[in-house]
């Protein structure tokens, strides 16, 4: 294998598909609940008729992955499959309203610059 290439082939299109998803999600709850919410509680993020319930009004999106440990079922990595087609071990995701972050060690790095703009043609990324 060539220095600079990856093991694994992520499919990019599908990854951005499914970013999109996440964070529209995410996003709409965030617009439904400053919409909506008193300025004396936090009625909003709890109310049952909220059509994107489950995030609480959270302000950023923490994916933590650690080290295989054999343990089983984990949602984190359940999400990192989901995105990526791949258990990305040892690997923290970071999602804001803008951006993503991604901090990992170098082999993982090798493989996540396939989702950079310039590769693929994804210059609307």
């Amino acid at each position: 294998m060539a220095e600079g290439t990856s093991l694994y082939e992520i499919n990019v299109d599908r990854f951005w598909q499914r970013l999109a998803l996440l964070h529209g999600h995410w996003s709409r709850h965030l617009e439904y609940v400053s919409k909506n919410k008193n300025k004396d509680d936090d009625s909003a993020t709890k109310n049952k008729n909220n059509p994107y319930p489950g995030w609480n009004g959270c302000d950023i999106i923490l994916i933590l992955c650690g080290k295989s440990d054999d343990a089983g079922y984990k949602r984190n990595n359940s999400i990192h499959i989901w995105l990526f087609g791949y258990e990305l071990l040892s690997t923290i995701i970071l999602i804001t309203r803008r951006d993503i972050y991604i901090c990992c060690g170098s082999k993982t790095s090798q493989t996540l610059k396939q989702l950079q703009p310039n590769n693929n043609n994804n210059n609307n990324r």
